[in-house]
């Protein structure tokens, strides 16, 4: 060995002696410990390594044990006067063999915060040396490690600040897009210490805010990589003023169980969405065609999913094809839907289709209009599209939201005689009927074309309109 890594170990071992004394060593629990001072300081440095090594490695085991090594875990590293961000890991990394990166480093008073994102084993192991390590002042230092759903976190107005740059340099002017896709490691973020899971409620409000605030012409949103559940996703909603154009949502690679996430997004044109890698997907693995359509059902502006085209899919896989009808209003039963829960018992046919309009049409042209929010369910999503200026645009959801619709759009007279009906069966528990034709509106001078695409299901002991897309527009505009 030569005189450089002699001299290399030396440094080490005194390194090693000074944050881990000969005295303060703890032994196997199992082997009673009789020596005196005199035969304790004979103790091979060796030995000292081993016990050391044993130490840092029962974390690794425990952990091989369990199998979650999955998660966050809050590192608390606590002085007796605060501590430098470089003493603190540079001093743990020099002893723990394990790779770590730590996120979102912080002092508060005398402690140092840190966290460690799916690494519980480097977790266990810097856990371990609570009380091991020595501060610049000779303090022993106290050690946490503790798991947690994800970092309780608020971001001050100069993290805000640099929030905002982050964005800035991940939009996309020339495709409208944001690729927000594994946000918390950007590299201007880790670099200024700014931790932005997207997992915290309160850190996803805030970066949604200054999305809405400052990218209000958002058409596309990549969310993938960010380790999101359907809760999380909860707050997309509050785009819907600011940034109603949003038709492509990337959600690969995330945590989502089942596909009631959908309800937070359908108040968007979402256009193409995309949900690979997600444990619902693993679900539907033997059934896609099932999959593709309990989407579509969902989302009737779809047309693009995981990267597939779903009319060339269905076309291809779907043995019911879609076809074209005239419709005949001339039944007189009652509106068929109600008002509690849904009936996943009754199937929407071609004919409970047809009835359904049949009365939704009996009220539209009349003075009773505002009764047709019993023809929607609950949390259905009503979106008006228009040229005319006497109609505002926008996208309705509830049945308070609706009813307001309702009575904004001015009176109307539909000519029945111009009605074309295409219906496209999305499974046996929904249906989806476009109606186009012409009709007059209060106060156009013109006639005005109509399109109607909305979503039939069952719902109590009828049939509802989960979701509907009205357009109007002037004759040859």
């Amino acid at each position: 060995m030569g005189r450089k890594s002699k001299r290399k170990n030396k440094d080490r071992q005194q390194k090693l002696d000074k944050m881990f004394p000969l005295e303060d060593m703890n032994l196997d629990d199992n082997i009673e410990v009789r020596r005196g001072a005199k035969e304790q300081s004979k103790l091979s440095r060796k030995e000292r390594k081993k016990r050391l090594r044993q130490m840092m490695q029962m974390g690794d085991r425990s952990n091989q044990n369990t199998g979650n090594a999955l998660g966050w875990h809050k590192i608390t590293v606590k002085g007796d006067n605060p501590l430098d961000k470089e003493f603190v890991l540079s001093s743990i990394a020099n002893i723990v063999d394990i790779q770590f990166s730590p996120l979102g480093f912080c002092r508060i008073d005398n402690s140092s915060v840190f966290y460690l994102e799916n690494n519980e084993q480097a977790a266990s192991a810097i856990a371990g040396l609570d009380k091991r390590l020595q501060g610049p002042d000779g303090c022993r230092l106290k050690i946490a490690s503790n798991k947690c759903e994800g970092p309780d976190l608020v971001l001050n107005a100069h993290q805000l600040q640099i929030l905002q740059q982050c964005l800035s340099r991940r939009y996309n002017n020339g495709a409208f897009l944001l690729d927000l896709s594994d946000l918390h490691n950007d590299p201007l973020l880790k670099e200024k210490d700014v931790l932005t899971p997207l997992q915290t409620p309160l850190v996803m409000k805030q970066v949604l805010k200054l999305v809405k605030e400052n990218i209000p012409e958002l058409r596309a949103l990549n969310l993938s990589h960010n380790g999101l559940r359907r809760n999380h996703l909860q707050n997309l909603q509050s785009l819907q003023s600011g940034c109603s154009q949003l038709a492509a949502l990337n959600l690969e690679q995330n945590n989502i169980c089942d596909l009631k996430v959908l309800n937070s997004i359908k108040v968007f044109p979402i256009t193409e969405l995309n949900l690979q890698f997600n444990p619902v997907v693993e679900t539907f693995k033997d059934r896609p065609l099932a999959y593709i359509k309990e989407v579509r059902s969902r989302l009737a502006n779809l047309k693009v999913l995981d990267s597939i085209d779903i009319e060339t899919y269905l076309a291809e896989n779907d043995k019911p094809s879609p076809y074209k009808v005239n419709i005949n209003f001339s039944k007189n039963e009652k509106i068929m839907c109600g008002s509690s829960s849904s009936n996943s018992e009754f199937e929407v046919t071609d004919s409970t289709v047809r009835m359904f309009l049949d009365q939704y049409y009996k009220l539209i042209d009349t003075a009773e209009r505002v009764n047709l929010v019993v023809a929607y369910t609950p949390d259905a999503v009503l979106e008006v599209k228009s040229d005319l200026e006497l109609v505002r645009n926008g996208v309705f959801v509830g049945h308070e939201k609706i009813r307001e619709a309702l009575l904004m759009v001015p009176a109307t007279q539909h000519n029945h005689s111009s009605f074309s009906l295409h219906v496209q069966p999305l499974g046996p528990k929904s249906t989806r009927a476009e109606v186009t034709g012409q009709c007059q509106v209060a106060g156009v001078g013109a006639s005005v074309a109509f399109l109607r695409i909305m979503n039939i299901v069952p719902f109590n002991v009828g049939f509802c309109c989960s979701q509907d897309k009205w357009e109007l527009k002037l004759t040859g505009t």
